[in-house]
């Protein structure tokens, strides 16, 4: 089964010109934003220690290890894309009817 990688993040007008050039996918451009919030939340705890509202070990970051990281940034960015096209679905619906 081939993964919905969302198409190009930055897509180029002109692709006859420069046919390799297709850029990021928009599914590394989310796993690269949800693994910022997820170190950026990570640090965020470790310096508020003791706050409740900043758990050292959030539960949706499990793990210690760069593979948990990473695993974990492409989960997320997985359900942005499906969210998106469910969201594409849903409006296709709307304008046919």
């Amino acid at each position: 089964m081939a993964i919905d990688t969302g198409g190009p993040a930055y897509p180029i007008g002109d692709q006859s010109m420069h046919p390799l050039c297709t850029g990021m996918t928009l599914l590394d451009w989310f796993a690269g934003q949800a693994m910022v919030a997820f170190v950026q939340t990570r640090q965020q705890g470790r310096m508020e220690n003791g706050d409740p509202r900043f758990p050292q070990h959030p539960t949706w970051v499990s793990g210690d290890t760069y593979d948990d990281l990473s695993k974990n940034s492409y989960r997320m960015a997985t359900a942005m894309i499906d969210e998106k096209r469910r969201l594409g679905k849903e409006s296709e619906a709307k304008s046919e009817a």
